[in-house]
């Protein structure tokens, strides 16, 4: 659980826990046991289709055919072999590279170049000394954005709870979410992928809970 500092309707802030279980995913009722992500290993460089095409000497369709007859992509002593924590290394040829400098290429629309820039790692502004600014919206901006992942909004302490649970309150009985990160767009770790957040809030007796659902995509009409 990461801690995230907000500010609610009432413009008081507070520090409070970011949860997401990415390990353990809840199946359906009619499934009693828990549903495990884990990675398995799918297949190698030497058998993607560039490489078969290159190592053959053939097609595309003839590469087709052979995948239906004897399955050359499949590497018998490794895919389906499991995997735990992987790091990701940059290769020259087939050997690791070292001392790589990452540029950033920004392009116009007419696919030119406009600047070439030394890469710079973004910094997590989740929970710095300024609390992420958020405001209220109609809960038909939930209907605006394409979803990546969501977490849960979780208290640390009694005073958080009480500050938590007044805020799903207000949010399930004015019909709105809380939108974080329009302006300052939120990073929730190191070098992590900017989102804005649409809070959404519920009770239900002395319980509640408070989804932050994270986008980076607005969806518009084609004109």
């Amino acid at each position: 659980m990461r801690p995230i500092h907000i500010i609610d309707h009432n413009n008081r802030n507070a520090r409070v826990g970011l949860l997401a279980d990415e390990k353990i995913v809840k199946a359906p009722d009619r499934v009693p046991k828990g549903v495990r992500k884990t990675q398995f290993i799918r297949g190698t460089e030497a058998t993607s289709v560039p490489a078969m095409i290159e190592s053959m000497g053939i097609t595309y369709q003839d590469l087709s055919q052979k995948i239906m007859d004897s399955d050359p992509e499949v590497d018998i002593s490794l895919v389906g072999k499991r995997i735990d924590k992987t790091h990701p290394i940059y290769l020259i040829g087939d050997q690791p590279a070292h001392n790589v400098v990452i540029k950033e290429y920004v392009y116009a629309l007419d696919g030119s170049l406009r600047v070439t820039r030394d890469f710079k790692p973004a910094e997590s502004n989740i929970n710095l000394e300024s609390p992420v600014n958020g405001r209220l919206v109609d809960r038909s901006m939930l209907t605006k954005f394409a979803f990546g992942s969501c977490y849960q909004l979780s208290h640390t302490d009694g005073i958080s709870y009480d500050y938590l649970y007044s805020l799903a309150g207000h949010l399930q009985d004015n019909r709105s979410v809380m939108l974080f990160g329009a302006k300052n767009p939120m990073i929730l770790h190191y070098n992590g992928t900017p989102y804005r957040g649409l809070l959404e809030g519920r009770i239900k007796g002395e319980q509640y809970m408070l989804l932050m659902h994270l986008t980076n995509l607005e969806l518009k009409r084609i004109s």
